[in-house]
C-alpha cells in the first residue's frame, strides 16, 4: 500500500487538495476561488465565489473514442550506380599555363609600363599657409 501525500493550506493550515493556478500554493476549499481557481491572496474577482456558494462540477473523464495504430512501411531506397568514369582528353587549352614574368608583362602591355612624358609646365608647388619666400 502506498502513502497518499497530504498537503496543507498555505493560508490557514488545514489539509488541502487544491493548488492556486497563479502562485501554485496549496489551498483548501475555503481559500480557493472556484471562478478563477486562484487562492484568496491572488484572486482578482470582484466577488469571489467561495466553496459554500458554488457547486463543484464533476471533473469530466474522457474515454478514447478511436484507437489508431500507426502503420509504418519503410521502402528501400534504390541505389543508382554512377556511370563509369570516361577518360578525359587533355588539350593544349586545358593544360596549365606558366605564370607570366614581369618582362612578359612589360612587352605585352607597353602603354602601361611606359614612362610618363616630361611636362612642359613648371612643377606645382604644394600649397601651404605660409607666405612665399622667393
Amino acid at each position: 500500500m502506498t502513502e497518499t501525500a497530504t498537503f496543507v493550506c498555505s493560508i490557514c493550515g488545514e489539509s488541502s487538495t487544491d493548488i492556486c493556478v497563479y502562485c501554485t500554493k496549496d489551498t483548501c476549499v475555503n481559500h480557493r476561488c472556484v471562478r478563477c481557481r486562484r487562492c484568496s491572496d491572488c484572486c482578482e474577482c470582484e466577488v469571489p465565489l467561495t466553496a459554500a456558494e458554488a457547486e463543484h462540477e464533476p471533473v469530466p473523464t474522457f474515454e478514447p473514442v478511436l484507437t489508431i495504430e500507426p502503420v509504418l512501411t519503410i521502402e528501400p531506397v534504390p541505389t543508382i550506380e554512377p556511370p563509369p568514369a570516361q577518360p578525359v582528353a587533355v588539350t593544349d587549352e586545358a593544360a596549365p599555363q606558366p605564370e607570366p614574368t614581369t618582362e612578359d608583362l612589360v612587352q605585352s602591355l607597353p602603354e602601361l609600363f611606359a614612362p610618363d612624358p616630361p611636362s612642359s609646365q613648371e612643377p606645382r608647388r604644394p600649397e601651404t599657409n605660409e607666405p612665399r619666400q622667393d
